[in-house]
């Protein structure tokens, strides 16, 4: 067993956040990070206590997390059908400046291109359903131009 599969899901977890802003004394752009530790709650009681007693708190966390699970299953139905267009576009991107689709100057037309020469190699398809496979957090589905 390696030492990921025998990790404690209640240790404490060290993050590390990285937050931007806008210095209103200077007019700069300035960024700061922040670390916290995190102690997951052991029980529900804990995480009861922990939100001063408050159901309605306890209630609205769980809620949120059962909406997204629910609306995760609902999107990787939906993804399984195919491809999410983030992981085509992220396919794409490296071609955009190699000859010759760094000649098409309208995005839209370079976009199809890409795409063309992409759906003829079944390997680049197989890593596309492979990244599909699993949601990203943070990930929103751009629509780009020239994806049908």
């Amino acid at each position: 067993m390696s030492s990921e599969e025998k990790k404690d899901p209640f240790a404490p977890e060290s993050i590390e956040k990285k937050y931007k802003y806008f210095d209103l004394d200077i007019f700069e752009k300035k960024e700061e990070t922040r670390t916290a530790v995190f102690q997951p709650a052991r029980t529900l009681t804990e995480a009861h206590e922990r939100l001063g007693g408050d159901d309605a708190v306890l209630l609205k966390a769980l809620n949120s997390f059962l909406k997204a699970s629910l609306l995760s299953e609902l999107e990787q139905s939906v993804v399984s059908k195919g491809g999410r267009t983030s992981a085509v576009m992220a396919a794409v991107k490296p071609f955009r400046n190699f000859p010759p689709f760094s000649k098409i100057a309208d995005r839209a037309e370079q976009t199809k291109a890409i795409i063309n020469m992409i759906k003829k190699n079944p390997d680049m398809i197989d890593s596309i359903k492979l990244a599909s496979q699993t949601a990203v957090e943070g990930d929103e589905e751009s629509e780009e131009e020239g994806v049908a």
